[in-house]
């Protein structure tokens, strides 16, 4: 496969993209981990070449502001998150439909973008994601210890037309030591029944996906995933 293309978002910020080998018919807009503290577009492109190899496929791995290497806070990050998603929108074509995908605090950049648009996405795909930044969830360097609930996805989710209107995968490894499966299995249960499906993964730790035992399996579920709403 070809290299992905850098795609420039304005304001320092670019996306790396996989185009579709055929017509475009789901555009997967794509936020990297590393807690808000590093981590860059290029740590999601092998599990991306893996997953865009199903044809009808486009993804574009968007860049953010962080700590260590540009002095961000966690505003800073939320920000370019809601531009990557405006930039993805107006690119790409009308009769495509459009996931978010987030890994570990890319998830919480995915969610947090979402719910500020008044244009939800299709969906969402999120792996081993921080969905829950409340006091006594996830903190770290970028989100303090007694927690910022007022931006946490898992409380501002709840009675959100998003939770009836958009679909939602989580795939999650039951060894994780950075975000615990548990706050992904209660993210999951506030989803209306038949609207999220969850995935755990016996004895894969944090980051799971990108390593090739698993790679292959976890893209195979999203594809499922995104065949099934194109059904529906």
């Amino acid at each position: 496969m070809a290299p992905p293309q850098t795609m420039q978002l304005g304001h320092g910020q670019h996306a790396l993209f996989l185009p579709a080998e055929g017509p475009e018919q789901t555009r997967i807009l794509a936020f990297h981990g590393g807690g808000g503290v590093g981590g860059s577009p290029e740590m999601l492109v092998p599990f991306s070449q893996v997953l865009a190899r199903q044809g009808t496929l486009s993804i574009a791995i968007a860049s953010y502001r962080v700590l260590d290497r540009d002095q961000a806070n966690l505003s800073d990050s939320l920000e370019d998150a809601d531009r990557a998603l405006a930039w993805c929108r107006a690119d790409m074509p009308d009769t495509a439909q459009l996931f978010l995908l987030g890994a570990s605090f890319g998830g919480l950049l995915a969610l947090d973008a979402a719910l500020r648009s008044p244009d939800l996405p299709a969906g969402f795909i999120l792996l081993n994601p921080v969905t829950d930044i409340a006091a006594g969830g996830f903190a770290n360097r970028v989100i303090p210890q007694q927690g910022r609930a007022d931006l946490s996805p898992m409380q501002r989710c709840v009675g959100h037309d998003l939770l009836g209107t958009a679909r939602c995968l989580i795939a999650h490894g039951d060894r994780d030591d950075v975000v615990p499966i548990e706050a992904s299995r209660r993210f999951a249960r506030i989803w209306p029944r038949g609207r999220c499906e969850m995935h755990e993964y016996t004895g894969a730790g944090h980051g799971f996906f990108n390593h090739p035992r698993h790679s292959g399996p976890v893209a195979a579920q999203i594809c499922a995933f995104l065949d099934a709403g194109r059904a529906g």
